[in-house]
């Protein structure tokens, strides 16, 4: 039996230093192994003799460094001595014993496929004695002791799942295993190979690498079809992951929309829209309107005469960049409304030779609009909208009450009231002009209470 473990021990250790086996993370991971050997009991007994023995063990790699097992077997201890000395029983003794202990393994180098361990642990042992005739010695029962384990191995993988083991430690015990109390204690060396099996794999963390630095991981460039050794896989100008992450664009085409401008122009430099070709809805794509037309792809009407963009080129034929491209005086918007030509300056209004608007009446100490003025005041808005060429001078008139000072402030605020509202509808405000004359013009008697209210006023008077 002793020479069949010393053969396989042998084997094993020269096979396992003969293969090179594979590097290998024992973290979160169950193994079970079974390892054979051989014993030496050393006691107070004189002669040294070799016994064998067996152990299972389940094991957990706590983490890379560290794992937790429980052991158990079967060791037969054996020793003698000689003369016989008073107070021994017999001069022959085999140790029947069942080691149990839970073991904690420290690898040294964890990851490698040579991977050496130290380990330590702490348990009990059950025996029973016999002497040479197979008598029992010291009782029939089942004794206990102490079981200390400590030793060093070395663990050689042989695939992902198994790996080769040998290691050579010693055991603890207490006094009393060779029933002779004598100081010091029991204990038995040990050398043992076998095989551990690795199972329930640790879940692997994904690997996280950017080759290129882009943003985006090389195991995500390879879901999308980009490159991970190229951080702008379509030449555009923006990385791979400001395309997919921020713009939503594609790393993989130049110009998503297709409207002829790169994604990267329409970001940074037009501030249009990447994934519509048509940013502002005119009818006209970003790319014709910025390289063709010249016209504002974030406005749909660029001139401002009403008409979008598309419609003036594609439509109607006029100039999107001109309000008024037959210059007739009339923007191309009122003439296609009224239904005159917007490329023949001949239909256009004739230009009258003076301009009369009406006057608009403010409350006393008042400069805000009167809701019933607002129909004079769109007959006056169109009336410039459809005159560019017309500019206007707003002039705003008190009652005699009050101060000159006071009614010069208030009737400025007043023409300056009126001047608001016409800006706000679409009058140029560069066009309008602004006095403000107190009560320094009145147009009726400010003895009575009508001849004030005509006199609170803003008139507007047309200037070529």
């Amino acid at each position: 039996m002793k020479r069949s473990l010393i053969g396989a021990l042998l084997f094993l250790t020269l096979h396992a230093l003969s293969h090179t086996g594979l590097a290998q993370d024992t973290e979160g991971r169950w193994s079970l192994g079974g390892h054979a050997g051989l014993t030496l009991w050393l006691n107070d007994f004189n002669q040294k003799v070799v016994g064998d023995g067996w152990e299972a063990m389940l094991r957990y790699g706590v983490v890379k460094w560290f794992s937790l097992g429980f052991h158990m077997g079967y060791e037969e201890l054996k020793s003698a001595n000689s003369p016989t000395v008073p107070g021994l029983l017999a001069d022959y003794e085999k140790l029947h014993a069942f080691p149990a202990s839970f073991i904690g393994t420290i690898h040294l180098s964890p990851g490698s496929s040579v991977a050496p361990f130290v380990y330590a642990g702490v348990g009990g042992m059950a025996y029973k004695r016999k002497d040479g005739l197979n008598n029992v010695v010291g009782g029939n029962k089942f004794n206990t002791s102490i079981h200390l384990p400590v030793g060093i191995g070395v663990e050689l993988f042989q695939t992902s799942n198994l790996s080769i083991v040998a290691d050579v430690g010693y055991r603890f015990l207490d006094d009393l295993t060779d029933f002779f109390r004598k100081s010091p204690n029991d204990g038995y060396a040990t050398a043992k190979a076998g095989l551990n099996w690795y199972f329930a794999k640790k879940a692997e963390e994904p690997e996280i690498t950017d080759s290129d630095g882009d943003g985006i991981t090389d195991s995500e460039e390879g879901q999308l079809g980009t490159d991970p050794n190229k951080a702008d896989t379509d030449g555009d100008g923006l990385s791979d992951g400001d395309e997919a992450r921020m713009h939503k664009t594609d790393p993989l085409k130049a110009d998503t929309d297709g409207d002829g401008i790169s994604d990267r122009d329409e970001v940074l430099r037009y501030k249009t829209d990447p994934l519509v070709a048509d940013t502002d809805g005119d009818g006209l794509s970003d790319g014709d309107e910025i390289l063709t037309h010249r016209t504002n792809p974030l406005k749909a009407d660029s001139d401002g005469d009403t008409l979008t963009d598309g419609d003036e080129i594609v439509r109607y034929k006029t100039d999107p960049l001109k309000a008024d491209t037959d210059g007739g005086g009339v923007s191309d918007g009122v003439e296609v409304g009224r239904g005159t030509n917007p490329l023949d300056a001949n239909d256009d209004a004739p230009k009258p030779e003076s301009f009369e608007f009406e006057p608009i009446n403010f409350a006393f100490g008042k400069s805000q609009l009167p809701t019933d003025v607002v129909a004079k005041l769109e007959k006056t808005r169109s009336v410039l909208m459809a005159h560019p060429e017309v500019a206007a001078e707003i002039i705003g008139h008190a009652d005699s009450i009050g101060s000159h000072q006071v009614n010069d402030r208030i009737s400025l605020l007043r023409a300056n009231t009126v001047k608001s509202w016409l800006v706000e509808n679409g009058v140029p405000g560069s066009r309008l002009a602004v006095v403000g004359t107190g009560k320094r013009e009145p147009i009726a008697f400010n003895s009575t209470r009508e001849g004030r209210a005509k006199n609170r006023r803003v008139e507007i008077h047309a200037k070529r």
